[in-house]
């Protein structure tokens, strides 16, 4: 189990450089957000339930399964609603990232409904 939070918590510092690198780029690199993609109420409720989660979990003890589960519906969601569609880019390097950051969120997801089904019934 430690295995499988260490790998989760390296390759999302590894996403969060390669976002800050996506910031740096933006005046650079044509790198085009469709603010429409979304709307904003769906935006803001997303963004209250991770921070409601993050403030719990920095609180209290939460149950593995439920950490898990909590884990997969975070990268569930992000692929299930299609998140990274909302960039475009004419850059190679950009869309290069893009597609990691979406690679890895798609194996997050794989690895967490994994270690759900592991643990089901414990």
């Amino acid at each position: 189990m430690k295995e499988f939070w260490s790998s989760l918590a390296a390759e999302e510092i590894k996403h969060a450089a390669w976002i800050r690198k996506l910031g740096r780029m933006k005046g650079t690199h044509s790198l085009f957000i469709n603010e429409q993609r979304f709307n904003n109420t769906a935006v803001q409720s997303y963004t209250n339930y991770l921070e409601k989660e993050l403030a719990r979990i920095n609180n209290q003890a939460i149950p593995l399964m439920e950490a898990i589960a909590i884990t997969f519906y975070i990268e569930d969601s992000l692929i299930e609603n299609r998140f990274f569609e909302i960039f475009e880019a004419d850059s190679a390097e950009i869309k290069n990232t893009l597609i990691g950051l979406r690679s890895d969120t798609e194996a997050h997801r794989k690895k967490a409904k994994e270690e759900l089904e592991r643990h089901k019934g414990q």
